[in-house]
């Protein structure tokens, strides 16, 4: 028998969302999956050789990272007066390595991407030297639960897509591989593997792939839509994609599963029952009119 509790463990695993929203640092303190979170992040500063961690200082208040900019440079010194009057800090320069974000300002724009933490996470799962990859997913494929197939190791399955949701910061080309391969993290197979192994040796090729932010630009607004037409196998449900531009500049995009399936299949099912109801009621429902209502052909 499925819980409800069971169930919702489930829809986080595959979701790869958090159940619960902490209010203090002390009630995340107690949650071992927001610790282990935490480690893994840790973990990454250290690969990706971020920055030097020290131990906490006693009696000192740490505030993170700031990051902030103007095309003023008094401007940003301004800020930074009235910042030191309140708190201790210092100014280290332009940005140029945020979070494992490779930031490259130009004179004629700004180049964001992630391609030391894509090489090391290659080299994380042995693929740095693997064949690459034309395409992220095969756009005849089908996913489907592949209840009957072989387990693989969950664990590692899910380490896999927790690195590629956090590299599709900077690659909305991946978007919506990696999001249908991430609703598998609850029982991978050989069949959900070897698709997630397809996006990394994707990555192989184009690990210096980033976002280009051109100054020659303009204020219009853009935006783009597009969706699978119930493209799950399993429930039917449609994957929709939107992307949003600001003149040239990609600003914003999104990839996801809908909650219902798609409202024109379910709005020409209730019109022909609503048809075969009022039929039935006035007794004239003959093989000519069913047939009419429900071709076979």
């Amino acid at each position: 028998m499925v819980t409800w509790k069971k169930l919702a463990n489930e829809i986080g695993n595959a979701c790869y969302l958090s159940s619960v929203e902490h209010k203090s640092v002390k009630d995340a303190r107690k949650d071992e999956q927001w610790i282990s979170a935490m480690q893994d992040v840790l973990q990454q500063f250290e690969r990706n050789e971020a920055w030097t961690l020290v131990p906490h200082p006693l009696g000192v208040n740490i505030i993170d990272d700031i990051v902030f900019g103007s095309t003023w440079d008094v401007h940003c010194h301004s800020f930074f007066q009235l910042m030191i009057k309140e708190i201790e800090m210092s100014m280290v320069g332009e940005v140029s390595y945020f979070l494992g974000l490779k930031i490259k300002q130009l004179d004629n724009g700004i180049l964001l991407s992630q391609s030391k933490f894509a090489k090391n996470m290659l080299k994380k799962f042995g693929l740095e030297n693997a064949k690459r990859a034309r395409t992220p997913m095969d756009n005849t494929t089908k996913l489907i639960r592949d209840e009957i197939g072989k387990k693989v190791d969950a664990t590692l399955y899910r380490s896999m897509i927790g690195n590629l949701l956090y590299i599709t910061a900077g690659r909305p080309n991946i978007c919506f591989s990696v999001g249908v391969y991430a609703r598998s993290q609850s029982v991978p197979t050989e069949l959900h593997l070897i698709g997630v192994k397809r996006i990394l040796k994707y990555l192989t090729g184009t690990t210096d792939f980033g976002l280009w932010y051109s100054c020659d630009t303009n204020l219009s607004s853009v935006s783009f839509s597009d969706s699978d037409w119930a493209g799950n196998l399993d429930d039917q449900k449609s994957t929709s994609g939107d992307c949003f531009y600001v003149g040239n500049n990609l600003v914003s995009w999104h990839s996801k599963k809908k909650n219902s399936i798609f409202c024109a299949i379910m709005a020409f099912v209730w019109s022909r029952v609503h048809c075969v109801m009022k039929l039935l009621h006035s007794n004239s429902l003959d093989e000519t009119n069913f047939a009419r209502l429900w071709p076979l052909s």
